[in-house]
């Protein structure tokens, strides 16, 4: 008896206490990515749903206005503006706002969790007056609810400008961006990280956003790729 006692009072020895510690160590290095990962495509999840609701809504706007989508010439900015800083340009903000709040009444709608400090952006305040810092959507000014269903209406806005992303972009680390079309449908597309940036089009190198190749002047495939015609605006918030 006394033998069965001494062993159940000396505990751990040091050995026994370092292999437990580094099991630990071991399960929470594989747990915590696993974790990561979970987190992010549910965010990612909620973005796809928000971004559908936004083409949903312009679709509505659409049955109301002739069958085209906002323009933002409500708010009296000139439609055919394009978003490069200068004067009353059309944003997508300003787009956004001609949907709130008979098409959609939550501004979060057009917040995306998980934005960088870099980024500043804010969740809204639900004041019907949407704002460009609680903006996180792109838009393509001109579509009409007889344009090709495959032509992106909606996306995450470009955190580098133009129609590229960088490091401030919540997804950037997999290489994500949720993007909606004027079919209604959203899913998130692959962003070359490697190489500007920008979302692949259907050729999987050129980008989407850009003008489609001419294929009667056969000048180069640069652009083979890309969806958005040169007479459509693409405008950040």
């Amino acid at each position: 008896m006394k033998t069965k006692r001494k062993l159940l009072d000396q505990g751990f020895t040091l050995i026994e206490l370092l292999v437990v510690i580094t099991i630990i160590a071991i399960l929470a290095s594989i747990a915590v990515p696993v974790y990561n990962s979970v987190t992010e495509r549910a965010k990612l999840t909620k973005v796809i749903s928000n971004v559908k609701q936004v083409n949903l809504a312009c679709r509505t706007f659409a049955i109301d206005n002739l069958g085209i989508f906002p323009t933002g010439s409500i708010a009296d900015a000139g439609a055919g503006d394009s978003a490069d800083g200068g004067g009353d340009s059309v944003t997508s903000t300003v787009c956004f706002n001609e949907l709130i709040p008979d098409y959609i009444n939550v501004e979060s709608i057009f917040f995306t969790a998980g934005q960088t400090p870099g980024s500043q952006k804010r969740i809204p305040d639900e004041n019907n007056d949407l704002q460009a810092a609680e903006n996180c959507f792109a838009y393509v000014v001109g579509l009409t609810d007889s344009s090709p269903g495959n032509i992106p209406l909606v996306a995450d806005w470009f955190t580098a400008g133009g129609t590229r992303y960088d490091q401030n972009h919540p997804w950037w680390n997999s290489g994500k961006a949720v993007v909606g079309r004027c079919d209604g449908s959203a899913a998130a597309e692959k962003i070359t990280r490697e190489r500007g940036g920008y979302i692949l089009g259907a050729d999987k190198q050129s980008d989407l956003f850009t003008a489609p190749a001419d294929s009667s002047s056969g000048e180069g495939t640069s652009n083979a790729g890309g969806l958005v015609p040169e007479t459509l605006s693409v405008v950040n918030p």
